[in-house]
């Protein structure tokens, strides 16, 4: 019960100056003013009315060795991102569910993962934070739209593929990381108890009543 599975696509910037890949210097390649799309796909789970569980798998495409980006490549795939992450219901878990979700939702992201860079044949670990800006569409609700802004720290650039290393460009030490923005949408499989969604609270509300 209560599986959903979905597509996104969007683009990402780095948040802060890069190397190009071809020169190795600091080009001007910093926040919004370097772009890669990007699609993806997710596979999750709630596993109560507020806290979930999903696996996303991200990739960058199209940029080429040489372009305003970090992700510049001679390959399709510039990078791709495995993670997993938890997921937060923050209407339910502070507003209670009613049996159905609501229209709109707000949901957190949380969680860890590894970024490869297909062109450089190496990787290295990251972690990655957002939220889902979701509407939940449909007679039973089955389909839910949404707009996530995220910000992944340690997606792999030159030697940078720790999401705790700060990068020090022009005399500054920042964190390396990667802002996106994506519009997707889900789909949540028919569950046992007819519908494609929880009929009641599991969470929040029925632990306090437990207690």
């Amino acid at each position: 019960d209560n599986w959903y599975v979905g597509i996104n696509a969007g683009a990402g910037t780095a948040m802060q100056k890069w190397a190009n890949p071809k020169t190795g210097k600091a080009d001007d390649a910093g926040f919004f003013k370097g772009f890669t799309p990007e699609f993806g796909v997710r596979v999750g789970k709630n596993l109560t009315t507020v806290f979930g569980l999903a696996l996303d798998v991200n990739n960058y495409v199209f940029n080429e060795t040489g372009a305003k980006s970090m992700f510049g490549s001679q390959t399709f795939f510039n990078q791709t991102n495995f993670d997993v992450l938890s997921t937060w219901n923050l209407m339910n878990a502070f507003g209670g569910y009613k049996g159905e979700p609501r229209t709109f939702e707000v949901i957190a992201l949380a969680g860890a993962g590894y970024s490869r860079d297909w062109a450089a044949h190496n990787g290295g670990i990251n972690v990655k934070g957002g939220f889902d800006f979701a509407f939940n569409l449909g007679e039973k609700k089955a389909w839910q739209l949404y707009i996530e802004p995220s910000a992944t720290l340690g997606n792999y650039g030159v030697q940078y593929a720790n999401p705790f290393y700060r990068v020090n460009w022009d005399g500054k030490k920042k964190f390396n990381g990667v802002f996106d923005l994506k519009v997707g949408v889900n789909y949540k499989f028919g569950t046992s108890n007819g519908s494609n969604n929880f009929k009641k609270e599991i969470g929040r509300a029925s632990c306090r009543e437990r207690v």
